[in-house]
């Protein structure tokens, strides 16, 4: 709702002030009612019920069944034995789970961030955690965005919200209001800043509008906090083996008590034979061998320098059939790169590239620094550029050696009422493949398309086609906003 806002309306909102900010008793009062920046954690259980947790495998519960018959049958050794294999597994697990976790806080104690904001007058360095609703915040190339805000000042300022959104490149920032319309989506609000983003270039100020699960991170926190419980495969897989021995060694000792109580005899005799054959069946040793092999998988990943919260996660590792990926930063190299040039009938390739790098040389949008760097590899020399003048969103435009030049997206050429000469078609062949595509005009008339993409990290074909020979499928998902 913010970004429908003036800049007026929104520090009314926050009863705050853009150029002194809030005092500190206004900062310790929301505080106090909005509670610290920080994003939503769910609760952790006591660390007895952790212990606890390690005895709820259905094995594990036969085995302690098996433990007390065994007592009750005067066979203190069998059940100090049973008993003695199952703490030994559920203490494994349990110091497991105790040592990543720690390891989980270490990591994140060590990474204490802290953003410029305006109090009373005066630029502070607060920590993430103190920001509340109302703060002004100083937005500097390189810093990390510690809340959602408003932008109330704008000064050539990108946002990288590749972690929020998807998308690949930079997004330019503004303080003007958006048109009134509902369901505007996260990347096309471009007068908002959202915690966890970057800031890569320009400067700026936002006042605070939402922090800890009030941002738009938060809420996918709180999102993935909500995950129901799944059971991992060889979980299922030991509870399928529990049931069935279950089943047979009931089965089998009920036959060997009904055949001693033909053969006359005694009743207690038999029920102790039945229920004394039935603890000997039980495979009281397993539990511990599985709890031993994760173990051993959990000191592999830790050599390559992971972190395994849960034992179990080492076999559900290793069951994966579906890898969802992101692919910003994770598949590609997240900087884009001029794929492919295409002129009209009536010009030539080369020209439609080097006119593109004389217009955008100097401009530090990503796009312009790709088109500029593929003409130099090219070993183009640049012409020399005059009235140039930025639209942010949609291209620039500038003169060349007398000529008017245009680039620029397809809205951009549309709105201004260019043919294009039926380079449409090829605009779809290259977005079909993923790209970017801007369009070059001179003198109101389209001289060829320019396709960027974010291309592949070198190594990334080489693992997805490794996955797939493991069996694996790949998916991956992306938030590029075409």
């Amino acid at each position: 709702m913010y970004h429908l806002q003036t800049i007026e309306e929104t520090l009314k909102a926050f009863n705050t002030d853009k150029t002194r900010g809030l005092s500190q008793k206004e900062v310790s009062l929301r505080l106090k009612k909005y509670g610290s920046n920080v994003l939503p954690v769910k609760k952790k259980p006591p660390i007895f019920f952790k212990f606890i947790n390690q005895f709820k495998d259905l094995l594990v519960i036969i085995l302690l069944a098996a433990t007390l018959v065994s007592l009750l049958l005067g066979e203190t050794i069998d059940a100090i034995a049973i008993a003695t294999i199952v703490l030994i597994n559920a203490t494994i697990g349990f110091i497991q789970e105790i040592q990543a976790e720690k390891t989980l806080e270490s990591l994140k104690q060590k990474e204490i961030l802290y953003a410029l904001v305006q109090r009373q007058g005066e630029v502070e360095k607060i920590p993430f955690s103190d920001i509340v609703p109302g703060d002004i915040l100083i937005l500097e190339e390189g810093a990390k965005i510690p809340a959602d805000g408003r932008i109330v000042e704008s000064f050539s300022l990108r946002i990288d919200e590749s972690i929020l959104t998807g998308e690949s490149l930079p997004v330019s920032k503004n303080s003007k209001p958006l048109i009134s319309k509902e369901n505007i989506p996260l990347a096309d609000r471009l007068n908002m800043v959202y915690k966890e983003t970057e800031v890569i270039a320009g400067r700026g100020k936002a006042v605070v509008t939402g922090t800890a699960q009030s941002t738009e991170i938060g809420k996918i926190a709180l999102f993935l906090g909500e995950e129901a419980k799944t059971k991992t495969p060889l979980s299922i897989e030991l509870e399928k083996v529990g049931r069935m021995l279950t089943i047979v060694i009931g089965i089998i000792a009920l036959v060997i008590f009904v055949f001693n109580f033909l053969a006359k005899t005694p009743f207690i005799d038999s029920l102790l034979i039945s229920i004394s054959l039935a603890v000997a069946a039980i495979p009281e040793g397993l539990p511990a061998i599985v709890t031993i092999v994760l173990s051993l998988g959990v000191k592999r990943l830790a050599l390559k320098k992971s972190v395994v919260k849960k034992l179990s996660a080492c076999e559900t590792l290793g069951s994966i059939k579906i890898i969802a990926t992101d692919k910003t930063g994770t598949l590609t190299l997240g900087k884009p790169m001029v794929t492919d040039v295409v002129a009209s009938p009536s010009f030539v390739e080369d020209e439609v590239l080097r006119l593109a790098a004389s217009v955008e040389h100097g401009s530090e949008h990503p796009l312009a620094e790709a088109i500029v760097k593929a003409a130099l590899e090219r070993k183009m020399e640049l012409l020399e550029v005059s009235d140039f003048k930025a639209m942010p969103g949609h291209g620039v435009e500038a003169a060349v050696e007398g000529k008017s030049i245009l680039i620029g997206n397809l809205a951009l050429m549309k709105d201004r009422g260019f043919s294009l000469d039926g380079m449409e078609k090829e605009a779809e062949r290259l977005w079909s493949q993923g790209n970017t595509v801007l369009f070059l005009s001179i003198e109101s008339r389209i001289a060829g398309v320019i396709a960027l993409a974010d291309v592949l990290k070198p190594d990334a074909g080489e693992t997805i086609e490794a996955l797939h020979k493991l069996g694996n499928e790949v998916v991956m998902i992306t938030g590029d906003n075409s």
